[in-house]
């Protein structure tokens, strides 16, 4: 259930574009990834505090 956890197998790092959900293309649930969505798809330094919290 959505409320009580979420136990994501993957991180996507994907553009913030949301035309095309990476659960989509995955073919899983919602809770089944972590995505983070970034403007102009640039991974800067403080990104990693977004990967340390999807582990």
């Amino acid at each position: 259930m959505l409320v009580e956890a979420q136990k994501p197998f993957a991180t996507v790092i994907e553009c913030s574009d949301s035309r095309v959900p990476p659960e989509f293309i995955f073919d899983v649930g919602f809770v089944d990834i972590f995505t983070i969505r970034l403007a102009r798809n640039l991974i800067a330094e403080d990104m990693a505090d977004s990967l340390q919290y999807a582990r």
